[in-house]
C-alpha cells in the first residue's frame, strides 16, 4: 500500500498513517505486529472521515478483521471472513496432513530465489484448490508471476507468517497459547 490513495475526493496522508502500510522490511523481520495493521485499517477509515465500516478479510485478514472487531468495537459494523481461522477459540480440526506436509517444507524454501518461491506458491495453489472446479495451473501460475512482478520485496511477505508470533497489543484471548476466552 505505499502509494495508495483513496479513489474519492477526499484527501487521506499516508504520511499521517500508521508506518506499517509503508514499510518494506527484511525477510523474517517484519517490524510491525497484527495491531499494527489492525490500526493501518483504522487509520483508513479515519482518512475517509468514516465512523465505522464492514470489514471483510481473508486469511491473515480475517484474523486482522476479527482483531479489529476487538478492539475498535464502535467502529466494525460486520465481519466477513473467508479462509482464516476464529480467534480465542480451541478444538477446531488442523489442516489435513497434506497441507501440513506442504506447509512444513516452507521452511526449506531459499524465499530468495523467485523461481523457487514461485513454484512453491504454484504448489500451494493447487493443494488449496478446491473440488467444484478444475484447478488451473496455467492461469495459477500467471496469477503468481503477476504478484511477483509487482512486489518491491516479494521474499518480506513472508513476515505475515510471523505476526502472531511477535508482541501484539491485541487482547489476551487473541494471543498464541491463550487460555482466555474473547468475548
Amino acid at each position: 500500500m505505499r502509494n495508495w490513495r483513496p479513489k474519492s475526493a477526499t484527501s487521506f496522508d499516508t504520511t499521517s498513517a500508521t508506518p506499517a502500510i509503508r514499510r518494506i522490511t527484511p525477510q523474517g523481520q517484519p517490524g510491525y505486529s497484527s495491531s499494527d495493521l489492525t490500526d493501518d485499517a483504522i487509520a483508513i477509515l479515519d482518512g475517509y472521515g468514516l465512523a465505522s465500516a464492514h470489514l471483510v478479510g481473508m486469511s491473515m485478514g480475517g484474523m486482522l478483521a476479527q482483531e479489529a472487531a476487538l478492539r475498535h468495537r464502535e467502529r466494525v459494523r460486520t465481519i466477513t471472513l473467508i479462509s482464516t481461522s476464529p480467534l480465542g477459540v480451541s478444538g477446531l480440526p488442523s489442516s489435513s496432513e497434506a497441507y501440513q506436509v506442504h506447509s512444513a517444507a516452507a521452511e526449506g524454501v531459499d524465499w530468495s530465489d523467485l523461481g523457487a518461491i514461485a513454484d512453491f506458491l504454484l504448489r500451494d495453489v493447487a493443494i488449496l484448490a478446491g473440488t467444484r472446479h478444475p484447478h488451473d495451473a496455467e492461469a495459477a501460475s500467471a496469477l503468481i508471476a503477476r504478484d511477483m512482478a509487482r512486489a518491491p520485496s516479494f521474499a518480506s511477505a513472508t513476515n505475515h507468517f510471523m505476526l502472531f508470533l511477535v508482541k501484539s497489543r491485541a487482547p489476551r484471548c487473541m494471543r498464541p497459547g491463550s487460555r482466555f476466552r474473547c468475548s
